[in-house]
């Protein structure tokens, strides 16, 4: 069975709208005070409110909003409700840490979206970034969840036409497939190898013909895979870590894809370009001896997944080259495609999906 259409909700244009008036229809308590704390930009606009309610409510004092709150925010509609349905649909049976949600929405009448979580810092966990690159002990956490969340939705049939998730879309589909070719365009493609990040790449890197047809083989490839629930951004800037040592996801954008997608996305972003060289064949091993432990039927074998791994690259280091300013900071962006730049080169990612 499908889930409910997600309530409907006013969402204001600006951030000053978010007022204790709103705060009331949202978390449908009396609240007496809501004050704008933190403003972060993004993608997609985060808010820190402190609150106050009006009666006993088992509610937290500070809380997230998330939501299209930014002159470019009509440009991200699709990922925003993505985004707001992961909260509603999937986050309650994820196997990992993610944030609670107070309150999944939409606005009928403009299409935005906005999700209101737990404020994360009140419970002293670790915020990660690519300039931080992971440990080994931390790197085995975050592969661990993956793989666990890899065997929740593995052949699932919430993922078929009529199921519960059938909403998901796969990794070049739809709005995913226009921002691929939005910035493979010429000119914009040609502003980003311009840019610091992309002039530290070899310059057969900057082929944009060889980058579309590694994407145009990756799309085809999905049909020889087993499809499962991927993460969709498992990159570090959305990871942290529990006061216990576990891994925490968040700003999920999920995609039906093999589970190849997130594995090698997350893998090449977290680690130490060398030490990414030394633990990947054992990583890898051990995602595949997670899987099986989970009982997944069908689990590839190594060469199988090494292959697929080395294939995948490609993709991550797309994203990054091609990653707006507004959306990370540039030495974020410059570190990751570092990363993914010599992973491709390393492993022969573009003579592989020749």
């Amino acid at each position: 069975m499908k889930e409910a259409a997600a309530p409907s909700i006013a969402i204001p244009e600006g951030v000053e709208g978010l007022t204790k008036e709103w705060f009331c229809l949202a978390l449908q308590v009396e609240v007496a005070r809501a004050d704008i704390v933190q403003v972060m930009p993004g993608t997609c606009t985060k808010v820190r409110v402190a609150l106050d309610y009006r009666e006993e409510a088992a509610l937290p004092s500070t809380m997230i909003v998330k939501g299209g709150f930014a002159d470019h925010s009509h440009l991200f509609l699709g990922m925003h409700e993505t985004e707001m349905r992961y909260y509603r649909d999937i986050a309650p049976h994820v196997p990992f840490d993610t944030p609670k949600c107070y309150c999944a929405g939409q606005d009928a009448n403009t299409g935005r979206s906005v999700v209101v979580l737990e404020d994360l810092d009140r419970r002293g966990i670790l915020w990660l970034n690519a300039l931080s690159p992971l440990d080994w002990r931390d790197q085995v956490a975050v592969v661990d969840a993956l793989a666990a969340l890899a065997a929740r939705w593995w052949r699932s049939d919430e993922l078929n036409p009529g199921g519960r998730l059938d909403w998901v879309i796969h990794s070049y589909e739809h709005e995913a497939a226009e921002y691929i070719d939005r910035y493979l365009q010429p000119a914009l493609w040609n502003e980003f190898m311009r840019l610091p990040r992309c002039a530290g790449l070899p310059r057969s890197l900057h082929d944009r013909d060889r980058m579309r047809a590694a994407l145009d083989q990756l799309a085809k490839r999905l049909d020889t895979h087993v499809t499962t629930l991927s993460h969709g951004d498992a990159h570090l800037g959305n990871l942290y870590l529990t006061a216990e040592g576990g891994a925490g996801f968040f700003d999920a954008q999920p995609r039906r894809a093999p589970w190849v997608k997130d594995f090698a996305y997350q893998m090449v972003a977290a680690l130490d370009i060398e030490d990414r060289r030394k633990w990947e064949k054992p990583l890898l091993a051990r995602y595949l001896r997670k899987l099986q432990e989970a009982g997944v039927d069908g689990v590839p074998g190594f060469e199988e997944a090494w292959y697929d791994y080395r294939c995948e690259i490609a993709y991550g280091l797309f994203i990054f080259m091609i990653n707006e300013g507004h959306f990370q900071r540039e030495e974020i962006n410059t570190a990751n495609t570092a990363r993914f730049g010599m992973a491709a080169i390393d492993h022969g990612t573009f003579d592989l999906l020749r």
